[in-house]
């Protein structure tokens, strides 16, 4: 065993009779190392969470998208009929997709040519005057939010790419979504008219974040103090 009078000085520990009675304190490096590994978990549980919002609600949008799409393309369908009975036959449509999508309301058809109104599940539509009708002054706001949307699909077809906008998404409170988009009598033809609905998603709730933060800062809680006993970094003051 080597000599103690060979061992440096500053390596040498000197213990009184009351190093027992002094508390023991966490070596600053390792203090300092295990802050940073917090702070690390907790911007990494953030992040994550945020992902993982970002995606569902994507995935509540396409959805949203998709309901919307098939249902445009049964009312072009039942308008490149162009028979009398179009009006009634979207009406029927209409009572039908709702009874069989209770999430889905405020249901409306307005076809370009003429500016008319031609079915919608919403009563103050019909109360106004019987469907199918033109549109009265203060309905502007739809006529001219179908002009821009036919305006933009034909902006897409000359440039050849989709630059612009064809489908407005617009959240109606926290858990609806209002859906607004063309429909076409054929396929790759004009803009006939709008299409458009406010259907009813499920909320992001921000629980996996949170459930991973705190689990993950009591298992790097738990090593630390292992870590700490196990490699004797405990010292005294």
């Amino acid at each position: 065993m080597a000599d103690a009078a060979q061992i440096p000085a500053n390596l040498l520990i000197e213990r009184s009779a009351d190093d027992s009675a002094r508390p023991a304190r966490i070596h600053p490096v390792l203090l300092g190392g295990l802050l940073c590994t917090l702070l690390a978990v907790v911007m990494t549980s953030v992040f994550q969470s945020q992902y993982v919002e970002n995606t569902l609600s994507d995935a509540r949008q396409r959805d949203v998208i998709v309901h919307g799409m098939a249902l445009a393309d049964i009312v072009g369908g039942i308008e490149a009929a162009a028979s009398k009975e179009s009006a009634a036959k979207l009406d029927e449509l209409l009572a039908t997709w709702q009874l069989k999508f209770p999430d889905v309301s405020n249901v409306r058809v307005l076809r370009l040519n003429g500016a008319r109104l031609l079915a919608s599940t919403n009563p103050v539509d019909s109360a106004k005057k019987a469907l199918p009708r033109r549109l009265v002054r203060d309905e502007k706001e739809i006529f001219d939010l179908a002009k821009e949307l036919s305006a933009a699909v034909e902006t897409n077809r000359d440039e050849g790419v989709s630059r612009k906008r064809q489908i407005l998404l617009d959240p109606v409170g926290a858990d609806s979504v209002n859906i607004s988009l063309p429909y076409f009598t054929s396929k790759g033809g004009e803009v006939a008219g709008l299409v458009q609905l406010t259907k009813r998603v499920e909320p992001v709730e921000s629980r996996t974040g949170l459930v991973g933060a705190i689990f993950s800062l009591a298992i790097v809680a738990v090593l630390s103090y292992i870590a700490c006993a196990a490699l004797g970094v405990i010292s005294r003051a």
